[in-house]
Formats: structure tokens, C-alpha cells, sequence
């Protein structure tokens, strides 16, 4: 499954980035972004309006809840079990990035990916650093 290297892309390259949560969470961000825009089919899932795909819909809703529960686990490890709200947040942030993904793919002038990451990473640590 697609989704499922996605995540373990973005996993992997947290893990191997070091011990501080900002740059694992900048690693593993700049891999989903990479990961995403290598497989078209990826992008279209993440980018589309999937109303007429519930299939497709729950499958993109996986994914980003998967995220939304390894950025939990890279901002704040000690939280086992978010709260709604937490969660909720997180999802929120996901859903940012990938709107993020879609204004830089249309900008000609646009920046590289890592560093587009670690803008993603800094709005994420802003939304849920004060929440952890």
C-alpha cells in the first residue's frame, strides 16, 4: 500500500535524524513531502476533493490521522493517549502541511522541500508545542 511506505518513509527519516523532536519532525516532514510529490497517484489522493470516493476518502483520513499520531509522538513522546482535542489539533496541522504542498507545488520559484519541511515543522510545533 502506498500509504503505508508514506508513513514508514517519514518514520524512518524521523528516527534517524537524531534525539531533538524539531529535527525529527523536520525530517520526517520533508520525507512526506517527497514521498508525496515522487507518486502522482499519492499527490492526487492527498490534493483532490475525494467526495465522490469514500473509498479514497477514509484511506487519505488513515493517513493523516497515522501523521497527526507520529507528530504527537515526536512533539510530546510522553503523551500516550492524546486527548480529542490534541488529536484534533494535530489532524489540523496535517491538513496545513498539505496545503502548504499545494501552494509550493504551483510556485515555479519555489523553495526545496527540506526546507519547505522545516517551515512545516515550525508551524506545527507552533500550533501543538503550547497543547503537549
Amino acid at each position: 500500500d502506498v500509504f503505508t511506505e508514506l508513513f514508514a518513509a517519514m518514520t524512518a527519516a524521523g528516527r534517524v535524524a537524531g534525539d531533538q523532536p524539531h529535527v525529527q519532525l523536520t525530517a520526517g516532514l520533508t520525507a512526506y513531502l517527497e514521498h508525496s510529490i515522487a507518486d502522482p497517484a499519492v499527490l492526487r489522493i492527498l490534493t483532490s476533493d475525494l467526495a465522490g470516493f469514500p473509498g479514497l476518502a477514509a484511506k487519505r483520513r488513515s493517513l493523516q490521522n497515522r501523521v497527526a499520531r507520529g507528530i504527537l509522538l515526536t512533539v510530546a513522546p510522553e503523551v500516550a493517549q492524546p486527548e480529542p482535542a490534541l488529536l484534533e489539533a494535530a489532524v489540523f496541522g496535517v491538513g496545513g502541511v498539505t496545503l502548504l504542498m499545494e501552494d509550493w507545488l504551483a510556485d515555479e520559484n519555489r523553495c526545496s522541500a527540506a526546507e519547505l519541511g522545516a517551515r512545516a515543522t515550525d508551524m506545527c510545533m507552533r500550533l501543538l508545542g503550547p497543547l503537549a
